[in-house]
C-alpha cells in the first residue's frame, strides 16, 4: 500500500497577524495560478485552496 500524507494549513484573525494574512490573501485572478503552482510542487498530487471572508 502506498503511503499518503494529507497536509492542512489554516489561519485566521486569531492565529495570525494581519501581515501574515496579507501574504496569503489572493487578489482577483491569482487564485487559479496559485493552485496550479501548488499542484506543480514535487510530491503534490492534488490540492485545494479555500479562501473565505468568514462572514
Amino acid at each position: 500500500m502506498e503511503h499518503r500524507t494529507i497536509v492542512l494549513v489554516g489561519l485566521n484573525h486569531r492565529t495570525a497577524p494581519v501581515e501574515v494574512r496579507e501574504r496569503v490573501a489572493f487578489a482577483n485572478g491569482r487564485l487559479e495560478p496559485a493552485l496550479r503552482d501548488l499542484v506543480a510542487l514535487p510530491g503534490v498530487l492534488e490540492g485545494a485552496i479555500v479562501s473565505t471572508c468568514n462572514r
